[in-house]
């Protein structure tokens, strides 16, 4: 699987509006429910699921990103949800630099391997200027998509067990995933000290 296969079009959200966090999330989830990316009247539950993630630590992983994400067992397959925010929305990004485009991840609880291929795999095309700049400027939601499946070339599959594997080098996407969490606890630290 491809990341453009749990992002439709109907998902995203170009040029949004929003200045808090809080509402800028529940109004995509409402807007995804509204269009039948998620369930309707599971949008209340799946923004508490993400909320709760979020109190946890900041998703702005930096470089005008952020990658809210939750498992829950209130979506039957993974789902992400995109927003561009071209004059960038305050997020408390580890880089406390403002936020221009939001992927929001939510997989099923029993997803886990699936859950954090497609973390790994997103925060690295999206760690890319270029790319960040061409989603931020799309002019349609078909154009966003292409842009990532573009850069989206090796996709996430199923080994002969079942389980999720990336044709990547997961081990290094992992890496990179615990790299930057590590560098969030420890900015995290210095500011408390």
């Amino acid at each position: 699987m491809y990341i453009i296969d749990y992002l439709k079009p109907e998902a995203i959200s170009l040029k949004a509006k929003g200045k808090k966090k809080k509402d800028i999330i529940f109004n995509l989830l409402k807007n995804a429910g509204d269009a039948g990316v998620i369930p309707l009247d599971k949008v209340e539950d799946i923004y508490f699921a993400v909320m709760e993630r979020e109190q946890q630590g900041t998703t702005g992983i930096g470089n005008g990103i952020a990658i809210p994400h939750c498992k829950t067992d209130l979506v039957k397959s993974g789902v992400i949800i995109a927003a561009t925010f071209p004059s960038g929305i305050k997020y408390f990004s580890i880089d406390n630099k403002p936020v221009n485009i939001l992927f929001l991840f939510i997989f099923p609880g029993s997803e886990n391997k699936e859950y954090l291929q497609v973390l790994a795999k997103s925060a690295r095309i999206f760690g890319d200027e270029t790319i960040r700049n061409k989603l931020i400027l799309s002019s349609t939601n078909e154009e966003f998509r292409e842009i990532i499946a573009k850069n989206d070339i090796i996709p996430i599959q199923k080994g002969n067990n079942g389980k999720y594997r990336s044709e990547e080098h997961t081990s290094e996407l992992q890496s990179h995933s615990f790299i930057s969490y590590a560098v969030f606890c420890l900015k995290k630290k210095k500011n408390k000290d």
